[in-house]
């Protein structure tokens, strides 16, 4: 048996590890320099190690990174999702487009169906392919019981007027593992995640607008204070260099401290920018998919490959099947209330 492909949710959970993963891998870099840069400017003995400066410069330096990182993950997505010439805004536009196709032709309502349709399809067509695998090329081989498979595995065997040939082990396991249901075909059933895009959080237009001012006020404060404390920090850095550098201290190792604490915030902001990029991939993809998918509903809707249902036509035909049940059971009562009388024979004494 296949094993069954990644549903969009793990993708996307896949993609956030991957994400966390590239941060620890960061953060044990950045450790990893500034312990083997630290015992390297003392010699390699742990003697002569200052545990307390060494203990101060580690955590300051794990804090810089971390700090970094965020801080790009945070401007480069930003960065990335409004960039005019960028992959993101690209598929966006794309998306867009396939949105306004399918709603300026009133073909929205038929998505939900065109959902299902477009699944069975798929379905089948995996079926297809999975049965020309093992080199079975006549599908209504499915539509055979187990009992019929059963004798192919010996001899090829006639049903009606329809002739099968004998199947191998494998045929045959390929066969009734379809008819188990083991076979799947991954799908999407929300018809909203279609139309919306994603980058509004699925918040409707209305209530989106309303709320601009105060979404405004979140993003303006948010940007604020991050890049305040990147500049806080940097801040920081320089002037404990100088500070260092105007008392007369040691200034080969002030540039030291000042060249491994500028190296280790711009790493870290840079691997913060790379997990922003790879998100930013994994949010384009998304996208292009919608868009792709949109697509061929678009073309299957102009070309009637596929037909929606007539609700109104769907309605009429329940409430005619429940008249028509209605009648049968007010029949039935009659029938059981009537009164058999006796029979009485002519004729007699």
């Amino acid at each position: 048996m296949d094993e069954q492909p990644k549903t969009f949710w793990e993708k996307a959970k896949s993609a956030f590890n991957r994400a966390k993963l590239s941060r620890y891998l960061s953060f044990f870099a950045v450790i990893s320099g500034t312990v083997i840069l630290s015992l390297y400017q003392v010699g390699w003995d742990p003697f002569r190690i200052g545990w307390e400066v060494y203990v101060a410069n580690t955590a300051l330096l794990l804090f810089l990174g971390i700090y970094g990182l965020f801080f790009g993950e945070n401007e480069g997505g930003n960065l990335f999702k409004t960039l005019i010439t960028g992959a993101f805004q690209t598929a966006r536009d794309e998306f867009l487009d396939r949105v306004d196709d399918v709603v300026d032709k009133g073909y929205a309502d038929a998505l939900p169906d065109y959902i299902v349709w477009r699944y069975q399809t798929d379905y089948a067509n995996a079926c297809k392919m999975k049965l020309m695998s093992v080199r079975v090329f006549d599908s209504s081989v499915l539509d055979l019981n187990k009992d019929d498979l059963g004798r192919l595995r010996t001899a090829p065997l006639k049903v009606g007027e329809h002739y099968y040939s004998q199947l191998s082990e494998e045929q045959y396991q390929t066969i009734i593992d379809i008819q188990d249901g083991k076979l799947f075909v991954d799908y999407i059933d929300d018809y909203t995640f279609f139309l919306n895009d994603e980058d509004g959080g699925g918040e409707q237009q209305v209530t989106r607008v309303k709320n601009t001012p105060k979404r405004k006020e979140k993003i303006t404060w948010k940007q604020r204070l991050t890049r305040v404390f990147m500049i806080l920090i940097v801040s920081l850095i320089l002037a404990g260099f100088f500070k260092k550098a105007w008392e007369g201290g040691d200034v080969e190792t002030a540039n030291r401290e000042l060249v491994t604490r500028l190296t280790d915030l711009i790493v870290s902001v840079a691997s913060g920018i790379n997990i922003a990029r790879l998100l930013n991939l994994e949010d384009v993809f998304v996208l292009k998919f919608k868009a792709s998918y949109l697509g061929l509903f678009y073309v299957s809707m102009e070309n009637k490959s596929f037909v929606p249902t007539n609700y109104e036509e769907k309605a009429k035909k329940e409430y005619e099947e429940y008249e028509k049940k209605q009648a049968e059971e007010a029949a039935e009562v009659v029938d059981q209330n009537v009164v058999k009388l006796p029979f009485i024979a002519k004729g007699g004494n």
